[in-house]
């Protein structure tokens, strides 16, 4: 039977259909039927094409597990659509400039995900805990230690500087999210006018941060502790206003993708610390 279609292009260096004989695993052309060494410049054109497609297939397949591994895990930790994007997008760059063995692919996945929850603002940041945990679900020898091993190893590759966040980059993107959730923006609108509420949310927020120092903090996660603070600032000003909350621990847990307890936790330590302030260093009416 003839070869219906036998074609090099760019994205797929060559694709040949038969009846019997469809191309789409990685061949040893590499050797002839007696089993010597066969260079690549005494190859014959078919030989030459077929090892350029094994080289195709090998790295769009190690591409392609990796979405596959990123996907399930994205889902166990219920990321959002743009922070999946973003993170297909590093595993693409790492393996385009690394390579790598399949069983390596998962340390790749974890780092991409790490990477793109602290480049990217508007995602809760991520850690190697979290990550590992999330990997080792899905049945994948993923550890902490593995996770620092691997990003040590890329990062003089893929050239990423670490960004260290403070809890005031979280605030506007947190207020945000916040409005845009359908519910809790009518509920906001029935009791305030949305820009004062806004407005007055991310000063008090911003006032709150400004009472403590890297100390005062005390290694407590920065995305963690600008979630707490907006809680307080919100009941605060509802206080001052002499109007009902509207946001509770367990409605900013689900926005904000944090545990309940945490808030919990972080809020009790603010609280007692704006205890022996004065009002006017909090809220400016």
């Amino acid at each position: 039977m003839s070869l219906k279609r036998n074609y090099l292009s760019y994205e797929n260096p060559i694709l040949e259909e038969s009846l019997n004989d469809i191309l789409n695993y990685p061949i040893n052309f590499n050797q002839s039927e007696l089993g010597s060494y066969i260079s690549f410049k005494k190859s014959t054109m078919d030989q030459k094409l077929r090892k350029i497609q094994n080289i195709y297939i090998m790295s769009s397949s190690k591409i392609l597990k990796a979405k596959h591994i990123l996907l399930d895990a994205c889902h166990i930790l219920n990321l959002p659509k743009y922070s999946i994007n973003y993170s297909i997008e590093i595993c693409k760059r790492i393996l385009q400039k690394i390579d790598i063995s399949i069983s390596a692919l998962p340390n790749i996945v974890g780092i991409a995900l790490y990477i793109s929850s602290q480049e990217n603002i508007y995602s809760r940041p991520l850690t190697f805990k979290e990550i590992s945990i999330a990997l080792r679900k899905l049945g994948h020898r993923v550890s902490f230690k593995s996770l620092s091993k691997t990003y040590r190893k890329i990062q003089f590759f893929i050239k990423m500087k670490n960004k260290i966040r403070r809890s005031e980059d979280y605030i506007q993107p947190l207020i945000d999210k916040i409005i845009r959730n359908e519910k809790l923006k009518e509920k906001i609108e029935s009791k305030w006018n949305l820009l004062d509420y806004i407005q007055k949310l991310k000063e008090t927020s911003d006032n709150i941060l400004r009472i403590f120092d890297s100390k005062a903090r005390g290694g407590r996660s920065p995305y963690v502790f600008a979630v707490s603070s907006i809680y307080i600032a919100e009941h605060y000003i509802s206080r001052k206003e002499g109007r009902k909350p509207c946001l509770t621990q367990k409605i900013l847990s689900e926005i904000a993708g944090v545990a309940e307890y945490s808030i919990r936790e972080n809020s009790s330590y603010i609280k007692k610390v704006l205890m022996n302030l004065n009002d006017a260093t909090i809220y400016k009416n």
